[in-house]
């Protein structure tokens, strides 16, 4: 499976722009500095506020169900309730399974979300799970599946796509569940992620490790994210990852591993500080 740039609908006037390294993302920046225009982002959101969102997925989004509460707009700008890093990867999916949607076998590492509802809806063999280690998280999420993205229970080449959105950040052992997700992907398989970037800096920063005890420890100030299995505990940060994670994939068996940024002013596809999302996407050989 490829994505190319082209591939994206025209109607979208949305940008996309491949990375392969931190050196061919900063001859890039150094080349567009659109990209560091302050105005940029909130000139997207505005423009959605008034116009509404174009999206291929949903079809065009009237203002009136575009919202943004705060000024994190990744998170904040909601077309159809789903933020820009949502829409991104919706996107990118159709892209990759345009015609195939009765059988491609994807998995997310989420089962409980309006986003896998939305997978669901859409693709028969949609595959989702949830992390939830006790007995009564499990009882809770039912029928949803409890996974452990470091030890998967799903057979060898189980998937075509794998999609994690916001867990690279939470996992105790990255390199063993980037092996995992390697593992259960067909040949040609597509792994695709979004996670906090570090953008501007060359190696991840580690914020907690798990010991071989078990116990955690932390390296800075613990930070945690929200955990729709845990509302009120949420998910302790590990790692920001940052340009390092592609060859981590790469050393953990994936034959390509790249960076996307997706901009798009029409389909409302922004960060807070700069014009887009970035979406790691790595390939199987």
């Amino acid at each position: 499976m490829q994505i190319k740039a082209e591939a994206f609908a025209a109607n979208l006037e949305m940008g996309v722009y491949s990375f392969d390294s931190f050196e061919d993302w900063r001859h890039w920046r150094s080349m567009n500095p659109w990209f560091s225009f302050q105005s940029a982002p909130r000139e997207i959101v505005d423009h959605c506020l008034t116009s509404g969102i174009a999206s291929t997925w949903f079809g065009p989004i009237p203002h009136g169900k575009v919202s943004c509460a705060n000024p994190n707009f990744r998170e904040s700008l909601r077309g159809n309730g789903f933020n820009p890093r949502q829409r991104a990867i919706l996107e990118t999916l159709l892209v990759l399974t345009r015609g195939r949607e009765q059988d491609v076998r994807i998995y997310a590492a989420e089962g409980i979300t309006p986003f896998a509802r939305e997978l669901k809806a859409r693709y028969p063999k949609f595959v989702g799970s949830e992390y939830a280690p006790s007995v009564e998280e499990q009882a809770r999420i039912a029928p949803v599946e409890h996974q452990d993205l470091a030890a998967l229970t799903y057979l060898d080449e189980s998937f075509d796509i794998c999609i994690t959105n916001e867990v690279m950040e939470h996992l105790p052992d990255l390199d063993a569940s980037l092996s995992e997700l390697h593992r259960v992907l067909r040949p040609s398989g597509v792994l695709i992620s979004t996670f906090p970037f570090l953008h501007d800096r060359p190696n991840s920063i580690t914020k907690a490790r798990m010991l071989a005890t078990g116990d955690i420890e932390h390296l800075m100030e613990p930070e945690y994210h929200g955990n729709p299995v845990d509302p009120k505990g949420g998910s302790l940060v590990f790692q920001v990852p940052a340009w390092d994670i592609l060859e981590k994939c790469k050393a953990c068996g994936f034959i390509q591993s790249r960076k996307l940024l997706v901009s798009s002013k029409k389909a409302g596809i922004t960060a807070r500080d700069y014009p887009g999302v970035f979406i790691l996407i790595a390939r199987k050989l």
